[in-house]
């Protein structure tokens, strides 16, 4: 990693503990030393300063830039409630903004889990909205904030998963196919490539089919054009509509101008169901460096607090086995063979606590603010899942030692202990998973586990002015 993309926000910091140096009369080094490993450090005093780690650094970065992203998060906020406030009851904001700007330790953790340095959900909001299957309603809202200079976000999206959306590129597949039947003419080897920028496409990776579809030389069949096709990439509006397909009419997704149509996915595994949208705002330059401001809406308050424990008991938890060493050899074809029970292991215990927990949890929420039904799914555990949770975990402590025992019997013994070492500590993050879960159990055969959000303070009533044209 390039450590100077993020030490010129360091000045303030540097500048400190220079004064600090001077004051107490210590000595600076003439000479700093080679950056050892991933360690950095920040001052130049001997004996004074310990090395920083790049995860100290970006986390101080962050912080340097907290209280500017709180100002512009703040408008963001204010802006969305007046909108919310004036739609007739149809849309709310939440009035807790003490999330709103992304924690520095938990961005820091995002950029090691993603491998990316760009987190999109640095400021984040959480919107209701009494019918998000009627989609008159996320249009009223859309307009709205573009009145107010906030637009959608553009994202690169490849075309195979498009199509797979129900995009159909037709006019782009007939300009491709022209102009591979008139390689000659001058006219489309002159505007070709500005077509497909113009249209939200990487000129790059369009060059680069055309080629690939050269090569066979003669015209490509449908499914040799849409082959390559599939791989380039479109900039779309930032918006995952991620809703019951059960629910979503054919009638409503008309109601969409068509770059939003296909916005539209499926709900999580889990059952979880929201409106996802990224905003920038519309008076800053394009090429500058710009903050995406997430929104998501859901169907209530109920809603958010099953999605807080639901995060709380469930997917915190869960996720950790993706962070499992052990991973790198799931998708290595050579340890497909000993690997395979250790994958099922964990898809049963996922499998286990998003039935049990996530979709009974999600269903109660939607009821109660979507359909004002009070009635519960009863949230619980049998003694007979104790044991089964008990037996997939040993399954699975045993079974990932195959893929690290073949690992080791590949690698000279010289070399051998930082596999046996992994190993160690993969099997000690089973085991914290383990009394992890078993404690979530415990939370919600107790009841305990609605403590959580008991405690958060309901919104304020607001009065309402402005009527939308809604269908709920």
């Amino acid at each position: 990693m390039n450590i100077n993309l993020f030490t010129q926000h360091f000045s303030q910091i540097q500048n400190q503990n220079k004064n600090k140096f001077i004051t107490n009369n210590y000595q600076t080094a003439p000479n700093l030393k080679q950056l050892q490993a991933d360690t950095v450090s920040f001052g130049a005093a001997k004996l004074i300063i310990k090395p920083r780690t790049i995860e100290d650094a970006l986390e101080d970065q962050f912080i340097l830039e907290s209280p500017r992203l709180k100002a512009i998060g703040r408008v963001f906020h204010a802006v969305s409630k007046d909108i919310a406030d004036n739609s007739n009851g149809i849309f709310k904001i939440s009035d807790n903004i003490e999330h709103l700007v992304k924690d520095p330790k938990t961005r820091v953790k995002k950029i090691i889990r993603s491998g990316e340095m760009k987190v999109h959900d640095i400021l984040r909001l959480t919107a209701y909205c009494k019918d998000p299957y009627n989609f008159d309603n996320l249009l009223y809202f859309l307009r709205e904030m573009e009145d107010c200079r906030y637009v959608l976000d553009k994202v690169p999206m490849e075309m195979g998963k498009l199509i797979k959306r129900g995009y159909i590129p037709t006019e782009e597949e007939n300009v491709i196919m022209s102009y591979l039947a008139n390689p000659k003419n001058k006219e489309l080897k002159k505007n070709i490539l500005p077509y497909f920028k113009e249209k939200g496409y990487y000129p790059e990776e369009i060059k680069n089919v055309i080629e690939e579809l050269q090569k066979l030389g003669y015209t490509p069949s449908h499914d040799e054009f849409y082959e390559q096709f599939s791989k380039v990439s479109k900039n779309i509006p930032d918006l995952d509509i991620r809703l019951s397909s059960k629910l979503v009419t054919t009638e409503q997704i008309k109601k969409l101008p068509e770059e939003y149509r296909y916005c539209i996915s499926k709900p999580q595994s889990s059952g979880y169901e929201d409106i996802q949208m990224r905003f920038v705002r519309s008076y800053v330059k394009e090429n500058s460096n710009q903050i995406p401001h997430e929104m998501i809406i859901l169907f209530g308050k109920n809603y958010h607090d099953a999605k807080t424990r639901e995060s709380h008991f469930v997917y915190s938890h869960l996720r950790k086995f993706k962070e499992l060493g052990v991973r790198k050899f799931f998708e290595n074809e050579k340890y497909e063979n000993e690997t395979s029970r250790a994958k099922t292991y964990i898809e049963l215990i996922e499998g286990m606590f998003r039935s049990n927990i996530s979709k009974n949890e999600f269903i109660n929420g939607k009821n109660k603010d979507y359909l004002g039904d009070k009635k519960e799914i009863d949230i619980r555990f049998s003694d007979n899942d104790l044991i089964l949770l008990k037996s997939y975990i040993e399954g699975l402590l045993k079974e990932i030692g195959k893929p690290y025992q073949k690992a080791i019997n590949k690698t000279a013994k010289d070399k051998r202990k930082p596999l046996k070492e992994a190993l160690k500590t993969d099997r000690e993050k089973i085991r914290n998973i383990h009394e992890s879960l078993k404690e979530t159990i415990e939370k919600y055969n107790s009841g305990e586990a609605y403590d959580l959000t008991k405690s958060i303070p309901k919104q304020k009533k607001t009065n309402s002015k402005k009527k939308i044209n809604t269908e709920a």
